[in-house]
């Protein structure tokens, strides 16, 4: 009697087991399906686009094509997750020069490495960006001030804010068109273009001003100025 007592308690504990289960999946589904529901928004003007896409007038127009398809500047571009905000960044020389990752990159001369924060990389900071694929990543770059907050004249910080920009990378073409990028480990590489990173890899890719461009104004004030001379 007590073996058949025994028999009869197993599958009513099982049962009970597939009761609490069939009651608790559904729920675990819910939950996880309310926070995958992410806010897009359009990707950079600056990012790289598919070479053909469907004009529309809102994101309604394109909601066919998937539900991460937006309607960004007459266009349907499939959405991208809003970034979190770059986190705040110790400022170097006493406090006074606060750093940010760049909206444009800086040529990099040290070597490619993942981070988590700005210990693993100083003197650079850790700086998020999202790959192709969607997917987020974390690399060391080199920071640049916040322009806003340098005790500088206007003279003195705008030639600073245009040299600099002679040293920031471009956006790399869009994949279609990028067959064949050219890889680099540093500058003479690349040279009249610079070596960016990009997706924890180096390619070489055109400046935000041509340094051919530099040269060229930096010739024509020496050729100014020695004919200023002779003339005196």
């Amino acid at each position: 009697m007590k073996a058949e007592e025994k028999e009869t308690v197993v599958p009513q504990a099982s049962l009970s087991q597939k009761v609490e289960n069939s009651t608790r999946e559904p729920r675990r589904e819910i939950i996880d399906e309310e926070a995958s529901i992410v806010p897009l928004i359009c990707p950079h003007k600056d990012a790289s686009k598919p070479l053909f896409s469907l004009p529309c007038f809102s994101n309604n127009n394109c909601g066919f094509l998937g539900k991460d398809m937006l309607c960004c500047d007459g266009r349907c571009l499939k959405g991208i997750k809003k970034p979190k905000g770059d986190p705040h960044h110790d400022p170097i020389f006493f406090g006074i020069i606060e750093r940010k990752c760049p909206d444009y990159p800086l040529t990099e001369l040290s070597e490619v490495k993942e981070c988590i924060t700005d210990d693993e990389c100083s003197p650079r900071i850790c700086c998020g960006e999202t790959l192709r694929t969607g997917e987020k990543a974390r690399y060391c770059r080199t920071p640049i001030p916040v322009w806003d907050t340098l005790p500088l004249p206007s003279p003195v910080l705008e030639p600073l804010k245009t040299i600099t920009s002679y040293m920031q990378c471009t956006p790399p073409p869009p994949a279609q068109l990028d067959l064949y990028p050219k890889t680099c480990q540093n500058l003479m590489d690349c040279f009249p273009n610079l070596c960016c990173q990009e997706k924890g890899k180096k390619f070489c890719r055109p400046p935000k001003r041509s340094l051919l461009a530099l040269v060229a104004e930096l010739g024509q004030v020496r050729t100014s100025c020695f004919f200023a001379e002779k003339k005196v």
